[in-house]
């Protein structure tokens, strides 16, 4: 089990999503909020170029720069789990995540073919509110299931490699 994390970007107002996911066999457990635009510019990808950016910058005196994202740890959630051969679908979901009809474990969990996934969304309030939604906002949600679904296949591949 190694947790991973990724960026969603998005041709939106709201244009990048943090995404954390961890697999645990065939299952997955998913964290997703909006994120500073800069955030993949703040990543460094090799563990041991960072390490040595560590240390260049604590010998230099200089303390790293800390990246936090304000969020919420499960403000919509939504678990979907399916019984090895039963064919049935179960689950729960928050009333926001049934509300928007995108975004949620069920169909994440139907479209990779595993038998768990839970998801935690931190999304911004303009798309969490009643309906209707600007169309603008309705195709980033699609984008971002989209996203979503590619990070959970990147992630499944990184696994089993």
């Amino acid at each position: 089990m190694k947790p991973a994390a990724y960026v969603v970007r998005l041709p939106h107002a709201i244009s990048a999503f943090a995404v954390q996911c961890v697999v645990l066999d065939r299952s997955l457990i998913l964290w997703c909020g909006a994120a500073p635009p800069n955030l993949g510019e703040m990543q460094v990808l090799d563990e041991e170029d960072d390490e040595e950016v560590k240390e260049a910058m604590k010998a230099a005196g200089r303390t790293e720069a800390q990246t936090t994202i304000p969020a919420h740890l499960a403000r919509d959630w939504g678990v979907a789990m399916n019984l090895e051969g039963s064919g049935n679908m179960n689950g729960t979901a928050s009333s926001i995540a049934k509300r928007l009809g995108t975004l949620n474990p069920f169909d994440l969990a139907a479209k990779l073919g595993i038998p768990q996934v839970h998801l935690s969304l931190d999304l911004p309030e303009p798309w969490t509110s009643s309906m209707p939604r600007a169309s603008e906002d309705v195709r980033a949600l699609q984008l971002l299931e989209l996203g979503l679904r590619r990070v959970c296949e990147q992630a499944l591949r990184e696994h089993q490699a």
